[in-house]
């Protein structure tokens, strides 16, 4: 079992600068900045087109992204909570 903490934040200053792992950055993680709206747009448009990579394979990559979208859309049902 996998316990996920999720935290909802006010960004007060974008940092131009932001460190990626190297796996990150093998995969082609970029800094983003979306509204969650919008994050969850993407999210759901790039479901089918997710991959596996040298570091996760395509079951638990979608599986982490699948929980993802769900935490968003909670959130964004009932953003209190």
């Amino acid at each position: 079992m996998q316990t996920s903490y999720v935290y909802v934040g006010k960004v007060i200053q974008k940092l131009e600068h932001m460190e990626l792992t190297k796996m990150e950055q093998d995969e082609g993680g970029e800094r983003l900045w979306l509204t969650p709206q919008e994050a969850l747009k993407r999210m759901k448009e790039n479901y089918e087109n997710l991959l596996a990579s040298e570091y996760t394979s395509l079951y638990s990559t979608k599986i982490v992204a699948k929980r993802d979208i769900k935490i968003l859309e909670k959130y964004l049902k009932n953003p209190l909570e």
